[in-house]
């Protein structure tokens, strides 16, 4: 199963492909910025500060796992051996 993710989740880390990584980093933002401009509109105040909230949590791990992705993928191969 964890090839499969790491295939079909992010495939511009492994392969060192900066247009595919850049490319999925726009997408991202452009779908954050219509939850945040047009879907919140729709919603009562404590569902938007639920939404907020947990858009932000899910950022947050998103920023994190690229992080930690992007420094193994500099990191050596002699440094596993």
């Amino acid at each position: 199963m964890g090839r499969v993710r790491r295939r079909a989740g992010d495939p511009g880390l492994p392969r060192k492909l900066k247009v595919v990584r850049i490319a999925g980093l726009a997408v991202s933002g452009l779908a954050v910025a219509k939850v945040l401009l047009f879907d919140l509109s729709e919603l009562d105040a404590l569902y938007r500060i639920a939404s907020v909230f947990t858009l932000g949590l899910v950022s947050l791990g998103v920023a994190y796992l690229y992080h930690r992705h992007a420094r193994v993928a500099e990191t050596p191969a002699a440094a596993y051996q």
